[in-house]
């Protein structure tokens, strides 16, 4: 063996243990992996995937707000 394997750590095994690539090429599992998904493709952008964190200080919306979005609008029919 030459040792120029490379590995992903497999979630959708118990434990997640680092898997060869050619045993991921061959999973039944390889449509919903996310690890296998990123190592095919990977994301142009890493960091803009993750949601921010809302602050816990942040004050409620008014209610007039509330009430004015969407609510109130009319629906009219469509021509045919």
């Amino acid at each position: 063996m030459s040792g120029q394997h490379q590995y992903l750590v497999c979630s959708q095994r118990p434990g997640s243990p680092r898997v060869a690539l050619e045993v991921c090429r061959i999973c039944p599992k390889t449509k919903r992996c996310a690890a296998w998904r990123d190592f095919l493709c990977p994301p142009l952008f890493p960091g803009l995937d993750t949601q921010r964190t809302r602050p816990t200080n942040r004050l409620p919306r008014p209610a007039a707000l509330v009430q004015a979005t969407g609510a109130g609008q009319a629906w009219l029919p469509m021509a045919d």
